[in-house]
């Protein structure tokens, strides 16, 4: 014996009682088609409209929460496609983090190695980063992209434009790889560029792996007074006489 919701045709409302198993009705797969349900639905309103007796209040209630369970069933949201693409960026989002963290290990803790050397100079990474970004902005992009990035009349970015543009979930994944993809690659021609005149990049490429504009700064100031400490002081005992 089962608690199941049974409708008393004597009063007209619903009532809880007792009903065996073997009176129950049949499981969801031996159910009608959505369709047909639904149109049953519609015609037992429209029956149900043109009593000429009153139903009780409770009724009324219990009825209209059944129709609204019996509305969501008939007619589903694809909430699915929406999660999966959610799923999905958010592992393209740690995928891309964690691949650019082994360059920049190895740029701080062996920069004079050889191999370090080789394995800065692929294009692999900046390759995967790419069609990582390109096919999260493919996935975030919408009709309205455009009109936020150029919300003015002079077809400027505007900051309201821009914050309601990163609303999206996927939106922020592909502008976090962009950043990536792009910190990448600033921090791989400090790299080199240290190598080729010798000089201490370590620094810059921790700032760089975090805030990537002041890692360019410190490379730039590391780099013009180095060479400036490299000029040769000419004494004036050392200069021959005319």
């Amino acid at each position: 014996m089962e608690i199941v919701l049974a409708q008393h045709r004597a009063n007209g409302c619903s009532a809880i009682q007792m009903v065996p198993r073997s009176t129950r009705s049949p499981p969801l797969a031996t159910l009608p088609s959505r369709g047909l349900f639904s149109s049953k639905l519609t015609k037992f309103q429209h029956k149900r409209q043109s009593r000429p007796h009153k139903i009780s209040a409770s009724c009324e209630s219990s009825f209209s929460s059944l129709a609204t369970v019996l509305r969501v069933w008939c007619c589903p949201v694809p909430v699915h496609a929406v999660t999966s693409t959610v799923q999905l960026s958010s592992t393209l989002f740690t995928l891309a983090t964690t691949l650019v963290m082994p360059f920049y290990t190895i740029m701080i803790l062996a920069p004079k190695k050889t191999w370090t050397k080789r394995v800065i100079e692929s294009n692999i990474p900046h390759v995967v980063l790419g069609a990582m970004y390109t096919y999260l902005l493919s996935i975030s992009w919408t009709p309205n992209t455009l009109h936020y990035m150029f919300a003015t009349k002079h077809y400027l970015p505007e900051l309201a434009g821009i914050t309601q543009m990163f609303a999206s979930t996927v939106t922020v994944a592909s502008a976090w790889v962009h950043l990536l993809a792009a910190d990448l690659f600033v921090g791989r021609q400090i790299y080199l560029e240290g190598l080729e005149h010798n000089i201490e990049t370590r620094h810059s490429l921790i700032l760089c792996l975090m805030f990537c504009p002041i890692g360019m700064i410190c490379h730039i100031f590391t780099k013009a007074l180095t060479l400036m400490n490299r000029v040769p002081k000419v004494h004036p005992e050392k200069i021959a006489a005319p």
